[in-house]
């Protein structure tokens, strides 16, 4: 993200100049936020790849006309596995490709937190995946997750104890 920034000063300055920006072509990158150790928020494998396929096709239909726009939806609000997917075009990029919008976003997700010895459940803590001059970004939002996140299964129950009423007496036992 801050790479666009940049680039967006050097062509602005540029333009006030009169003289055109220097430019490079970029190759993709992917910037995985668990490698990084950069954030503490993560969301299961299931829950984010079952959103690329909405998010691109949300993105065809609502996107802007002409270049340089950006766009962010969330998913899985209020749940443990909220989630913010972003897409940013950026100098001049104004065509949208929804193949290659989730062509890039299961990339991503692909190359990221794939170490099975440290992450067996395969959380996703997400990152950012750049395509020329196109970004994709998904980011899981929940806070307060346990940390470091889990390495297997657990589970406990809690209840409260009913006492017997006599035979004589009928008992019912709603379930909401």
């Amino acid at each position: 993200m801050a790479s666009f920034i940049s680039e967006s000063v050097m062509e602005a300055r540029a333009k006030v100049l009169g003289v055109s920006s220097p430019s490079c072509s970029l190759a993709p990158k992917t910037v995985c936020y668990g490698a990084q150790g950069t954030s503490q928020n993560y969301a299961s494998a299931y829950a984010l790849y079952s959103k690329t396929a909405r998010f691109c096709s949300e993105v065809n239909r609502d996107k802007f006309p002409g270049p340089d726009w950006s766009l962010t939806y969330y998913y899985n609000v209020g749940t443990p596995d909220e989630v913010s997917y972003t897409i940013v075009l950026a100098h001049g990029q104004s065509v949208f490709d929804e193949t290659a919008c989730n062509r890039a976003m299961n990339n991503l997700l692909d190359q990221c937190d794939t170490d099975q010895s440290v992450n067996p459940m395969k959380w996703k803590q997400g990152g950012e995946y750049t395509d020329g001059n196109t970004l994709y970004i998904i980011r899981p939002t929940r806070n307060g997750r346990p940390w470091p996140y889990p390495t297997r299964a657990k589970a406990s129950c809690q209840g409260i104890t009913i006492s017997t009423l006599p035979r004589s007496q009928s008992t019912r036992v709603h379930f909401l």
